[in-house]
């Protein structure tokens, strides 16, 4: 879980899928880095599905937010 502020590097390998989940509320600012599906400055919805099954497309992968608290899930896609 990352909130206010932070930007944490995402653990995983190239394919791997990776989900944003906002937490008690919207999460504002988010940034991603090597996703498929990159964000940028964007908000995220509390309790819509729009930041889930994205995929690392290059390292470093990274996800950060500028407001509010963000789950941060990884999968591995060769489990799947």
């Amino acid at each position: 879980m990352i909130r206010d502020g932070e930007r944490i590097a995402l653990e995983g390998e190239t394919g791997d899928l990776v989900s944003l989940v906002p937490l008690g509320g919207d999460a504002e600012g988010v940034r991603t880095d090597g996703l498929r599906y990159a964000l940028r400055d964007e908000t995220l919805r509390f309790a819509r599905a729009r930041g889930v099954s994205n995929e690392i497309v290059e390292r470093p992968a990274a996800v950060g937010l500028r407001r509010g608290a963000l789950l941060v899930v990884t999968s591995r896609r060769r489990g799947i």
